[in-house]
């Protein structure tokens, strides 16, 4: 009987405490401090992580050639605006992308506009990567194994530039950022 008057007790004072919410309009620098449980190096010997340095230099040269070929290809199909770009300063246009599709991808709390200019430029860039691909790609032969036939369209053949338009969009950022974490994880 005891333990039921206590339980009672209990419920009661928790129905009657009020209700911790956050403040969402708190400004920065009073909320509360940002906690970073930084995980333990993958390798803690000089050799290792010298090899490991060397793999994720690696993977920074793929994400490299990823976003030049992307590049390119967003480039060249600039074309189809009928805009000429013989000079290397065209290269600012991929960067710019770049950098829409790294600070504007859409998270929380982020503002309508911001989200459509994220998804306006990731269309840009694939449409004119798909259009760069289409038209470098259509009817080729590529020499892997006994060597491929590429058809010069199709359903087939435009989902596959479409699927690599999305690669060259979104791969090159991400292994970069997660190369450069791994890296900055074992030296430091």
């Amino acid at each position: 009987m005891r333990t039921d008057a206590k339980a009672i007790d209990t419920a009661a004072a928790v129905a009657t405490m009020p209700a911790v919410q956050p403040d969402v309009h708190q400004s920065p620098e009073r909320a509360a401090p940002r906690v970073t449980i930084r995980r333990k190096p993958a390798y803690s010997d000089l050799y290792n992580k010298l090899g490991y340095t060397l793999a994720l230099i690696g993977a920074f040269t793929l994400a490299g050639w990823l976003w030049f070929v992307g590049a390119t290809y967003t480039i060249s199909g600039l074309t189809l605006f009928g805009i000429t770009t013989d000079s290397v300063a065209w290269f600012a246009l991929p960067i710019s992308i770049t950098a829409i599709e790294l600070w504007l991808m859409p998270r929380k709390n982020m503002h309508g506009l911001m989200i459509m200019v994220f998804l306006a430029i990731l269309a840009f860039d694939m449409l004119t990567s798909w259009y760069g691909l289409t038209l470098d790609l259509a009817g080729k032969r590529l020499p892997l194994g006994a060597g491929w036939q590429l058809p010069n369209g199709g359903v087939v053949f435009h989902g596959g530039c479409v699927l690599l338009s999305l690669v060259f969009a979104f791969a090159p950022e991400k292994i970069a950022r997660v190369a450069y974490q791994e890296l900055v994880g074992t030296w430091l």
